[in-house]
């Protein structure tokens, strides 16, 4: 299933692929997935694709610079627009040849990088002209968001190591100093958001105080969890709590901590299957950050780059703050990344962030979908998918019917 953003793309992108005549079974697929025949709409992709491997080159890099300029556009709408066959059995191909053809346009190399996930072309951009936007945009999104990754779970908790993160924020402000117009004062103000609350928090740490939201209230800090945090915590709730026991989890998988003492923060993970509870674990977010270097960067960076291209976390927290009303429901109606409502997903994960005995309410909870599992599924490296397989063995004994599902669902990078 494709989100309401991703149909009203494919309409749009059909309509105007249809006026070229070769690109009718490209038009054709658009208009078939919007109306979620999914079979019906790769059949005709497989078809259009068949076709455009016997173009010559130019005809089919028209085609890709075309799709790529207007995924530009959409940069939220590309799961409908750009399905795995098309970047596996076309774009690679033609950005192979492409590179080939043209080895001094770093532009080419930035396009390869991005739309066959080869973030290694971003480097070759950047050789060949320290200046492309695209390539020094990217890898200054990328810094922000590893900062960001650090930060968001305050005020109750850093992730990392602040120094490692300072270097981060040096890396991103190198990268912007090749940015021009208007892309630059964009990248520009959303690093200075990030590294604000970095060197706040370093500068409450040095203080020794206990209380980082009074510490930043005092400041005039105006962050939008100081204003609503009498409001981001409840009592965890039933669905967050184990299947067959009676009141929440108690001790992490791995380590064995306790976690309802105060302070101690934990993640929960629940997977369904209809109403059947799959697999469900609460591991503290030492031993989760622990497991985070066993996974590659390059699965890290894909992972964060889709939430972020899906969900505007910040503005999420507002919204269902002033609507929760003392319930978590709210925030686990819809999948996150697809919109799609919980009652008509037939697989999904629940995902909650817990402060000893309460729920915290701050980027979390959130539900996932089974379509959306499969999207980041295919993000995720050799390595990484190894990695969570071995955890997935050692600590859930998932029934065998349902590894396949599950394991295209990482959810521990969140």
């Amino acid at each position: 299933m494709i989100s309401k953003d991703e149909d009203q793309a494919c309409l749009e992108i059909g309509h105007e692929a249809s006026k070229k005549e070769e690109w009718i079974d490209y038009a054709q697929y658009c208009f078939l997935r919007e109306k979620g025949l999914r079979k019906k709409a790769f059949s005709v992709l497989d078809r259009f694709i068949s076709k455009a491997k016997g173009w010559p080159f130019e005809a089919k890099k028209e085609f890709v610079e075309w799709l790529c300029k207007k995924m530009d556009l959409l940069p939220q709408s590309h799961w409908g627009l750009f399905p795995t066959p098309l970047r596996k059995d076309l774009f690679l191909e033609v950005f192979e040849e492409w590179c080939n053809r043209e080895p001094n346009d770093a532009e080419v190399f930035s396009l390869r990088a991005q739309y066959t996930r080869a973030p290694d072309y971003y480097k070759k951009a950047i050789a060949i002209d320290p200046w492309n936007q695209r390539a020094r945009a990217t890898f200054a999104h990328a810094c922000i968001q590893d900062i960001w990754y650090s930060t968001h779970h305050l005020p109750d908790h850093f992730i990392g190591n602040e120094q490692d993160i300072l270097q981060t924020v040096k890396q991103a402000r190198e990268h912007i100093s090749y940015l021009k117009g208007e892309l630059k004062n964009s990248v520009e103000k959303e690093l200075f958001g990030e590294e604000q609350l970095l060197e706040d928090w370093m500068t409450f740490k040095k203080g020794g105080t206990e209380d980082f939201v009074s510490w930043c209230q005092a400041k005039g800090g105006d962050y939008h969890w100081v204003k609503a945090f009498n409001r981001i915590s409840m009592p965890i709730p039933r669905i967050f709590h184990p299947f067959l026991e009676e009141g929440p989890f108690e001790t992490c998988l791995i380590c064995g901590c306790g976690l309802l003492q105060p302070g101690v923060h934990y993640m929960i993970e629940k997977a369904f299957r209809g109403t059947e509870v799959i697999f469900e674990y609460a591991i503290c977010l030492s031993c989760s950050q622990n497991l985070h270097k066993e996974l590659s960067a390059e699965s890290l960076h894909q992972l964060r780059r889709h939430f972020e291209e899906h969900v505007d976390w910040e503005e999420r927290d507002r919204r269902l703050l002033k609507t929760s009303r003392g319930t978590c429901e709210p925030w686990l109606q819809h999948c996150v990344i697809t919109g799609t409502p919980r009652d008509q997903a037939h697989a999904y994960h629940l995902i909650g962030h817990c402060a000893g005995d309460k729920l915290v309410l701050k980027f979390h909870p959130f539900m996932i979908c089974e379509a959306a599992m499969v999207q980041m599924g295919r993000l995720i490296s050799k390595k990484t998918r190894d990695a969570l397989d071995n955890f997935t063995g050692q600590y859930l004994g998932m029934p065998p019917e349902f590894k396949e599902v599950f394991n295209d669902a990482p959810m521990l990078l969140v």
